[in-house]
């Protein structure tokens, strides 16, 4: 498994930014931003208000090796957890409430035990996985 300590991705603030922002996420992105309700599948809300507590639980729950896009929206909050993405979630979009109101942290640090790549916040293997309004630390 390939895991990547993420940052910010796919969230353009300068021009440069956005010229290096893919044509396909774009247009991901846009789609959502035009119409966030109609294309989310679950949310992932901390409280119960959503359909998961937990993006994990979201995650184990998406379709596997499908062909449409499976939209989970991140409600605002903090969530203390290590994400990884199977090889088999294909298609998966995971769209925030904003940078700085959604976040995802861990906890995990190579001093403590974990390889390296354990030490990644998300790990994911790349197979159309988009990340928005999401900060991970």
């Amino acid at each position: 498994m390939r895991c990547y300590k993420v940052i910010n991705m796919l969230q353009a603030s300068s021009e440069a930014e956005q010229a290096a922002t893919p044509e396909w996420a774009a247009a991901v992105l846009q789609k959502g931003q035009q119409g966030a309700a109609a294309v989310v599948d679950v949310v992932v809300a901390k409280g119960g208000s959503g359909n998961f507590e937990s993006i994990m639980a979201a995650i184990d729950a998406a379709p596997r090796a499908s062909m449409t896009r499976h939209v989970v929206r991140l409600a605002k909050g903090v969530y203390d957890e290590i994400v990884r993405v199977p090889e088999d979630v294909w298609n998966l979009t995971l769209l925030g409430d904003g940078i700085g109101v959604t976040v995802v942290t861990g906890s995990r640090a190579f001093d403590d035990g974990y390889s390296m790549p354990e030490t990644a916040t998300v790990g994911m293997y790349l197979r159309v996985i988009v990340m928005d309004s999401v900060v991970v630390y």
